[in-house]
């Protein structure tokens, strides 16, 4: 069985704080510390207007090694790391990917983002594809998620 850390998550008045400042004063404080572009540039809002804040489970996608991950990756779910990080969700946190702007292959579908719904997911970042695009709007716009 494969075994997947949590993170250490921020005291919740921190998480509000962040919420009520806004995106700007965050991305300037951030950069007064010496952390420059802390953003991901390309993904769309399909929520426009909502701020939201809440602590990040991330995820970088690598190009597959065909010689170490090969046809029968999909033999065991539990092998596809990816579904590691929303076994981790508590109430309140996102996704968010760094998926290189690839947008041959879908990151998540509607049924890992129901799992991730159903644990409390607050929100997504992908730099990439969703798969089941329009079932995954609605859920997330019809839930108050944010993506």
């Amino acid at each position: 069985m494969i075994t997947t850390p949590d993170i250490a998550r921020p005291p919740k008045e921190l998480v509000e704080g962040l919420a009520a400042i806004g995106s700007a004063t965050a991305a300037g404080e951030l950069s007064r510390l010496g952390i420059r572009d802390p953003f991901m540039k390309g993904p769309v809002c399909w929520t426009p207007g909502k701020a939201i804040a809440g602590p990040a489970l991330t995820l970088q996608f690598m190009p597959k090694r065909e010689d170490l991950y090969g046809v029968d990756e999909y033999a065991d779910p539990e092998k596809q790391l990816h579904r590691h990080v929303l076994y981790h969700t508590q109430p309140g946190d996102f996704v968010v990917v760094d998926a290189r702007g690839d947008m041959a292959s879908g990151i998540f579908g509607e049924m890992m983002l129901t799992f991730f719904h159903g644990r409390g997911g607050a929100g997504v970042v992908i730099d990439g594809c969703i798969r089941d695009y329009p079932k995954a709007r609605i859920l997330t716009l019809g839930s108050g998620c944010a993506a």
